[in-house]
């Protein structure tokens, strides 16, 4: 993890039923990296107060409107929040011998453009030796006024295969359809693709997914056959939970993003899964991997 830019999680290895490790987050690979490309890419961004997409950064909330940076100038839109840079101060360390724990927290003071709210952010992460890795996020309105929330990650996961020959499953039971800016345009329809495992070959994601899920958690699973590889990525779902993935594979091909967001994107405009949190009042969402 790397608290100084939220939290990002630059690698996360797995060990399989032979012992052999597999490194499965496509992280930078260089401080430089980081610096010149975290902007772009958003490699394993914490995604708050929204994730993905806000259309012109333009959005109205309890009758004000407001203007966001435009952080994405090409689409013109803002994206992906406001915390994924920022330093994040480390409050609890722990381990044994089989778990390890650690949590960070950012106090958002309000400061940036066109979002004037304040708000705490507690990330949680957990790793067991049998369970696999959980992430929970925290967010706790700390002012005095409702404000608009939305949440998400952006982690990249590999396998040392180029994506087309990965089999993945995703739970999805609608897609959503979206226009030149990448916003959904209001029109959804029912994708079961990949309902069941298969090769992605030369599928093009970029495509946001309202998930079907039971008892509380949908399951993306990832395969490799050339090396008998898989593992499990799951999102907690229901109320005001991770009940959107978005999933997307950049142009290289060499890693495939899985987005747990609790919204489509545009959440601050079509208020589709919009979190309107109470002054005083604490929320909590959570994923995590398996082997």
């Amino acid at each position: 993890m790397l608290p100084d830019f939220a939290g990002l999680i630059n690698d996360y290895v797995i060990c399989d039923e032979e012992g052999n490790l597999h490194s499965i987050i496509d992280g930078y690979t260089s401080a430089e990296e980081l610096l010149q490309k975290h902007g772009e890419v958003f490699k394993s961004a914490k995604l708050s107060p929204f994730p993905n997409r806000i259309r012109s950064g333009v959005f109205t909330f309890n009758d004000n409107q407001y203007q966001l940076f435009v952080n994405f100038p090409h689409e013109d839109n803002s994206i992906h929040g406001l915390v994924y840079d920022k330093a994040f101060r480390i409050e609890r360390e722990e381990e044994g011998e089989d778990y390890a724990h650690l949590t960070l927290a950012y106090d958002y003071k309000g400061k940036q453009q066109g979002f004037p709210y304040v708000y705490f952010i507690q990330l949680d992460y957990q790793l067991h030796e049998k369970h696999g890795l959980t992430v929970t996020t925290t967010i706790r309105n700390t002012g005095q006024e409702s404000i608009p929330i939305g949440d998400g990650w952006h982690p990249y996961y590999k396998t040392g295969s180029k994506v087309d020959n990965l089999e993945i499953s995703i739970p999805s039971q609608f897609l959503y359809k979206v226009d030149d800016q990448r916003i959904p345009t209001g029109e959804k329809v029912e994708f079961d693709a990949f309902a069941e495992l298969k090769k992605i070959n030369d599928y093009d994601f970029d495509s946001c997914f309202e998930l079907a899920s039971s008892n509380g958690k949908a399951i993306v699973q990832v395969a490799d056959p050339s090396n008998d590889f898989h593992f499990t990525i799951w999102q907690e779902t229901g109320d005001n939970k991770y009940n959107y993935l978005q999933v997307y594979t950049p142009p290289n091909r060499k890693s495939i993003a899985f987005e747990p967001m609790t919204c489509p994107p545009d959440v601050f405009n079509n208020k589709i899964g919009l979190i309107a949190l109470k002054p005083k009042d604490e929320i909590s969402f959570s994923w995590g991997v398996n082997s």
